[in-house]
């Protein structure tokens, strides 16, 4: 792996959280600190671009649905909708 050395400019709490992290062992180091909170950032940013990929596909699905003539009533889409937004996180059914 390629290193590249930046500098970055904090708001005055987040390095002393920081150095709290190291202090307390579950970091090597500042530079642990700020790459694992990158690829943290990283994975979470993908879930939710994957989740509104998917939210897209799904919405064009009923668009189509709707244009070939297969309706699902309001009430019975509704329920369905709440009920899947009520589900953990990465599930999806």
């Amino acid at each position: 792996m390629s290193l590249e050395k930046i500098q970055i400019t904090l708001p005055a709490e987040l390095p002393e959280f920081a150095k709290s992290l190291v202090d307390g062992e579950d970091f090597l180091g500042l530079d642990d600190v700020i790459v694992q909170a990158l690829n943290h950032f990283r994975t979470v940013a993908e879930a939710e671009r994957r989740a509104e990929e998917q939210l897209r596909i799904e919405a064009q699905d009923g668009i189509d649905a709707a244009d070939r003539g297969d309706m699902v009533d309001g009430p019975s889409f509704m329920t369905d909708l709440l009920a899947r937004s009520r589900k953990p996180a990465g599930r999806v059914s």
